[in-house]
């Protein structure tokens, strides 16, 4: 088992090649040893082992994650039409071939999806050991939340690496469909690059959540995967903790001498999201919603996160506040992408970070 085995790491996919794992049954030839995989594919797809054959490795009843339901149904050749001259048996026998194949469409897409998953996983286990980051008076968790990244990923990992600093870097892969996911099996393969997987998509926050509990450092930096916030500027992020004159340190876009965002609609969207936060938390903050945010590892073990996508932001600013943290915002390099160059953040999400900053601000 290598140190860095990756992990379906969600609701419904439990996790399968975590370090140090028991796996009681003996290997299946070609693949994995295969008790705990067959068993998340299984929860998965949520198939029913009622319909399984003698030689298949798992079953046939489809559960939607995203719709927490089950089909309970198994895949039976249909019995033959009785003899019926009427209308709507004739419609009942043409209609039922059809529904079949709709059927057996979605079962084989979810198939397709937790093979892909699992691929991927095996992949990663059979990648060579690596030593195990060494811990410095200041280690630095470089975590980075990734979804469809496939163009960025690399460069940015690449342009990480480069600042020097002391660190691990964990990506966390909100189950992408662009091939991201074989990608990140290839970085995977070195000493301080850990990948995280999610069994289905969840959003940023649930992923940076899931690389905070699996982050060692003392100090845990937040980065984007789409390189519109510039690695080189982690040192001065970084800064003001070294020095102990902050728990927390946001990277504002706004402040003296950074690089702003030149779209008037976002400057103003940030502004006022930023300004309702200051109201409900008493900060005064120029950039709440920025990536770039710094924590001591002790701040975030106290906190008790909920948000799964961008309401993370506002909750985070919040629950900080109300335990009296101090946080400090340096000027930061800012080069944004448009919608069309895959930006993901909308109208609907400034909606729910409203409603975060009500559900969450101590002042309100």
């Amino acid at each position: 088992m290598t140190a860095n085995a990756a992990a379906l790491d969600g609701d419904v996919a439990a996790p399968i090649l975590r370090a140090g794992a028991v796996r009681p049954n003996p290997p299946i030839e070609g693949r994995l040893p295969i008790a705990a995989e067959i068993a998340a594919w299984r929860e998965f797809v949520g198939y029913s082992s009622k319909a399984a054959s003698a030689d298949a490795p798992a079953c046939l009843a489809c559960r939607d994650p995203h719709r927490n339901r089950r089909w309970r149904s198994t895949l039976r050749p249909a019995p033959p039409p009785m003899p019926d001259t009427t209308m709507n048996a004739e419609r009942t026998t043409l209609a039922a071939p059809a529904r079949d194949a709709g059927y057996l469409q979605r079962m084989e897409a979810n198939l397709a999806i937790a093979e892909q998953t699992l691929n991927v996983a095996y992949e990663l286990e059979r990648a060579p050991a690596i030593e195990p980051v060494q811990r410095t008076k200041l280690a630095v968790s470089v975590v980075i939340p990734v979804y469809n990244e496939r163009d960025t990923v690399v460069e940015l990992v690449r342009r990480v690496q480069a600042v020097g600093i002391h660190q691990e870097i964990i990506l966390v892969d909100d189950f992408s469909m662009d091939g991201t996911r074989q990608i990140l099996v290839e970085l995977a393969r070195e000493a301080d690059v850990r990948i995280l997987f999610h069994g289905y998509n969840r959003g940023k926050g649930a992923a940076l959540r899931t690389g905070f509990q699996q982050a060692s450092g003392d100090v845990v930096l937040v980065q984007d995967a789409d390189l519109e916030y510039n690695p080189n500027d982690l040192p001065r992020l970084l800064a003001p903790i070294e020095r102990g004159d902050a728990d927390v340190v946001y990277g504002s876009r706004f402040l003296e001498n950074a690089t702003q965002d030149k779209s008037r609609t976002h400057r103003f969207g940030n502004w006022m999201l930023t300004q309702a936060s200051n109201l409900a938390t008493g900060q005064r903050l120029t950039d709440m919603e920025t990536c770039y945010k710094v924590f001591r590892r002790e701040v975030l073990d106290q906190l008790d996160l909920e948000q799964n996508r961008f309401g993370f932001e506002p909750e985070i600013t919040a629950k900080i506040s109300q335990l009296g943290y101090r946080i400090m915002e340096v000027p930061i390099s800012y080069d944004p992408r448009s919608f069309d160059e895959g930006k993901k953040i909308g109208l609907g999400d400034a909606v729910s970070a409203m409603w975060c900053i009500a559900k969450y601000g101590g002042r309100w």
